[in-house]
């Protein structure tokens, strides 16, 4: 099952569409951290699988974080398989998912994102997630995970990736419960020994006794209170046949005086309805004097309305007699401020007339200067345009010729500057070369730090091979003791038995062996000696370059500021010689403008702008002047019109009073008027408070007949009231006598049910307790049944893992290495042809790496087998993070061999050697734009290295988005 087809578009940082067709062999996808490299085969997890709680995979988190959620993303990945290549798509819009499966022939074969999950996982992949994710995809630093984590670990990794992980978590849910079961049988244990059973019984007898007493006091007061209650019953019927008497006498009571007060509201209302006739009378004589004063009030209107005539065209005439004054003092007043604005402008000392016609203002007045005034100064505008032309070119002349004096000096110190700046940079770099001899020292210093650490590591290695082979010249040495000693009667390589004299040639041989490895170890540490010797000596003239360093940056600094000065000076000089040639040439010939031509054109400027600013001015008082004049003339007008008015204000005012007295009159005759209508109500009142008054006095006096009548005795109502009172007390002190017994019995008889409710909840206490220990007990051997159950699956696991790993790493080592064996802690241990087996701790780092790398393959496949599928990729994520140049050399040896076993293996690494390796058959380079958009681009590994140039790979090497 191999990947045919890869397609992504706006997942994550891959912005724009990606389409890839991986070949069968070794693809090595190269890029700096952060590209996108892991994202490629993340999107293959979410196309099959979705989105899950894991934080990679959230809706939120699959767009690129630069776009908007209305664009969709789209991964699409082909598989081929022995049926032909099946496509899943999935598509995520605007928080939706959307997903299909299609066949080899193009038809769907399901959709619907959660069926497409089901599908994949049941039919297509034949595992879930985790499976496949563990099968395919060795995640970082995954590849030493056999050789450097602890025992433990091992086994929960293993397990984890085995799909068997969940023994452990609910082994670890079974203790939880048995730690709380233990818990809460010791807090009942607990509860028990604080208990006082001796207490709680003799609590329980006092209690009864208690209980007794009150019940037999409770039946003596209840007798008092029944006797007690009869006497209430007599007296309360004595008190009820009283209490009618009283409420009768009472109501009797209320009726004689409701009868009293409807008497006494009659007569008061009949004296009433006397006074308000009488008033209508004296009202009527009233209005009888009144109608013949008001009989004269129309012509008084009349006589009124004459003279309100006659003042308002008085006050008019008034009025246009001070507006005519006005007017005749604002024209003159015009008249002068004009002829004051004129002579004010007019200047006598200058020669000649300003403007045409200025001379001939002065001859004229009136309104002939007014409308002669606006024109001539309307000529002004003119003029001045043509006198600030001429001031402002008298001006830059002026400026231009002060310019040119200060650019000879400006030039002169702007050369001298520049030759300081010159002299300081040659002093510098004298003084850089005399520093560093003319060699770049930071270059040199990352030169000599990098050799210094490829010595170390040269050492190192040296020295691993020297103990390496150390060691195993002890183990031949042990070997050779035991056959010589006679402990060792066989071969320890094929355990058959010794031959005569097949002891001593055996000794023999493993001596040399001993001998040349000896001599091997020799070599390598004296190699190594000399190696760390010259590393030494490149630190030492590091640190002297070192010593150095910090001088010569200071130095190169301040030459390239130096230069920096120079030409920022020398651009100065060439702006000041250009800018002097300009002006000489500007004024070649010419003359300089003097002050007194200056102040002339200045003066002349000056006037004509006062006389352009007061043409509005006396515009405005021209148009002013007319319209004052004219409306005077219309004043003249209307007061000979008014001049025969005649008003008398006194007789005016005598007419106003006598008018408000009638008004008054006339308003007190019909008020009089509106109360004589009401006479018939007043009469018609007065004969029904008569009537109302005779019933009240029949009402009054047949009540006091049945007050006499009833005879009520409130002396005998009082005293039965004291006596039922009395009764009533007595009955209530022993009613809370009976109840306050109660209420001690029911405390007693509620202590004995507390007490008895204790007594039942130690019992219950114990027997909770005796079932939290036994359940407890019964999950301690549950917790024991999956230890064992956990043990028997990873060892079933073991043996199909040793089969694997063992053929991996014979094809990998050519033979060297026969078997791979595992403890129960999967701790690695590799056989010989000799059946010799060492643990993984012992090999150098290159060893070490392909035994790991046998071992986590051979896992996927043992999770691929169990899913019935067979592995045709593998995802190799920085396995190559924390490994020397050598070893990663061999474990790219290594993979060279497995490809043989796989069809194609896919090495994610931002290592440069994984690009620049001859066993990787195609390369995808992942770059990042400054938006934070990723891109991929193919390189063909079959091309020569001088082909691989920018420039080159134009034709073999193209971007996919």
């Amino acid at each position: 099952m191999n990947l045919e087809r890869l397609y992504i578009e706006n997942y994550k940082q891959l912005r724009e569409p990606v389409e890839l067709f991986p070949p069968e062999g070794a693809i090595g996808v190269v890029g700096a951290n952060g590209t996108g490299k892991s994202t490629l085969f993340e999107s293959i997890l979410w196309s099959f699988f979705g989105s899950t709680r894991d934080a990679r995979f959230t809706k939120e988190m699959i767009p690129w974080s630069g776009g908007s959620t209305k664009d969709p993303t789209i991964v699409e990945v082909t598989l081929a398989t022995d049926n032909g290549p099946y496509t899943v798509r999935r598509q995520l819009k605007s928080n939706a998912t959307t997903a299909e499966v299609r066949d080899p022939d193009g038809k769907t074969v399901v959709t619907g994102a959660t069926d497409v999950t089901n599908w994949v996982e049941a039919s297509l992949l034949r595992m879930d997630r985790t499976a496949f994710e563990a099968t395919f995809y060795a995640k970082q630093k995954e590849l030493r995970f056999f050789a450097h984590d602890d025992g433990i670990s091992r086994v929960r990794h293993v397990s984890r990736m085995l799909g068997i992980s969940g023994v452990e978590a609910a082994q670890k849910l079974l203790r939880e419960d048995r730690n709380g079961l233990r818990s809460e049988a010791r807090v009942i244990e607990g509860r028990l020994a604080e208990a006082n059973l001796d207490e709680l019984n003799t609590g329980l007898d006092e209690a009864k006794a208690e209980c007794r007493r009150l019940e037999d006091e409770l039946e003596k007061t209840s007798a008092q209170y029944e006797q007690a209650e009869g006497e209430r019953k007599e007296a309360a019927e004595a008190r009820a046949a009283l209490d009618a008497a009283y409420r009768e006498h009472n109501r009797l009571s209320r009726e004689l005086q409701g009868a009293e007060a409807d008497r006494q509201r009659a007569e008061d209302r009949a004296v009433d309805a006397e006074k308000d006739l009488e008033e209508l009378a004296r009202a009527e004589e009233e209005v009888g004097h009144l109608k013949p004063e008001l009989e004269r009030l129309p012509e008084l209107e009349r006589e009124l309305g004459r003279l309100e005539e006659d003042r308002r065209r008085s006050e008019r005439r008034e009025q246009n007699r001070r507006e005519l004054f006005q007017a005749q003092k604002r024209v003159a007043g015009i008249e002068s401020e004009v002829w004051d604005t004129l002579e004010g402008l007019d200047d006598e000392e200058s020669d000649g007339e300003p403007v045409p016609g200025w001379a001939g203002l002065f001859e004229l007045d009136g309104p002939d200067l007014l409308s002669r005034a606006g024109e001539v100064l309307g000529q002004a505008a003119g003029g001045l345009a043509v006198a600030e032309e001429h001031y402002e070119e008298l001006r830059e002349a002026a400026s231009g010729y002060e310019e040119l004096g200060l650019l000879v000096k400006e030039e002169r110190e702007a050369a001298e500057r520049h030759e300081a700046a010159l002299a300081e940079t040659r002093r510098l770099a004298e003084e850089l070369d005399d520093v560093s001899g003319g060699e770049d020292l930071e270059r040199r210093e990352q030169g000599l730090r990098e050799e210094a650490k490829k010595l170390r590591e040269l050492a190192a290695n040296h020295r691993g091979r020297a103990n390496a082979n150390e060691r195993e010249a002890k183990n031949i040495d042990k070997a050779r003791e035991a056959i010589v000693s006679g402990a060792e009667d066989h071969c320890p390589t094929c355990h058959r038995g010794f031959e005569s004299g097949e002891q001593e040639e055996i000794s023999d041989t493993l001596y040399r062996q001993a001998a040349s490895l000896r001599r091997l170890a020799a070599r390598d540490t004296e190699e190594a000696g000399k190696f760390a010797g010259s590393a030494n000596s490149t630190e030492q003239t590091l640190q002297k370059v070192s010593a150095k360093i910090g001088r010569w940056r200071e130095i190169r600094q301040s030459l390239v500021s130096s230069e920096d000065r120079a030409a920022e000076r020398l651009e100065a000089l060439k702006s000041v010689k250009e800018r002097h040639h300009e002006l000489a040439v500007r004024f070649d010939g010419s003359a300089a403008p003097t002050e007194a031509d200056l102040e002339t054109a200045r003066a002349r400027r000056e006037r004509l702008r006062d006389l352009r600013d007061a043409r509005p001015h006396v515009i405005s008082l021209a148009r002013e002047h007319t319209e004052r004049a004219e409306r005077a003339s219309e004043l003249v007008d209307e007061l000979e019109a008014l001049a025969g008015v005649s008003y008398d204000a006194e007789a005016h005012g005598e007419k106003k009073r006598e008018k408000a007295r009638l008004d008054e009159s006339r308003g007190r005759a019909a008020e009089l008027e509106r109360r004589l209508k009401t006479r018939p109500e007043v009469e018609r009142a007065l004969e029904e408070a008569r009537g109302a008054g005779k019933e009240a006095a029949a009402r009054e006096a047949e009540a006091r007949e049945k007050l006499a009548a009833l005879g009520f005795d409130e002396k005998a109502y009082e005293a039965a009231g004291e006596r039922f009172t009395d009764i009533e007390e007595r009955v209530a002190k022993l009613r809370d006598s009976r109840e306050h017994l109660g209420g001690e019995w029911k405390d007693a008889d509620h202590r004995i049910e507390r007490v008895n409710a204790e007594l039942a909840r130690l019992e219950s206490d114990r027997k909770l307790g005796n079932e939290r220990a036994s359940e407890a007990a019964r999950m301690d051997e549950m917790d024991g049944l999956f230890t064992l159950f956990f043990r028997t699956l990873t060892s079933r696991a073991r043996p199909m893992l040793e089969a694997e790993a063992s053929a991996l790493v014979r094809d990998l080592t050519d033979g060297r290495y026969e078997r791979m064996e595992f403890d129960d802690n999967y701790r690695v241990k590799l056989l010989d042809r000799f059946d010799d087996s060492y643990v993984i701790d012992r090999f150098s780092g290159g060893e070490a790496d392909v035994a790991s790398l046998c071992a986590r393959v051979a896992l996927s496949k043992i999770i691929a087998s169990r899913g019935g599928g067979t592995l045709g990729f593998l995802v190799l994520d920085e396995v190559f993070g924390s490994l020397d140049a050598g070893r990663r050399n061999n474990v790219l040896l290594a993979l060279e061999r497995l490809k043989r076993s796989f069809g194609q293996i896919f090495i994610i690494s931002h290592v440069a050697e994984v690009q620049e390796s001859a066993l990787v058959d195609e390369v995808w380079m992942l770059d990042e734009d400054e938006e934070g958009k990723s891109t991929v681009r193919r390189i063909d590994t079959s091309l020569p290295p001088d082909a691989q140039i920018p420039g080159a790979l134009t034709d073999t090497a193209h971007s996919l988005s």
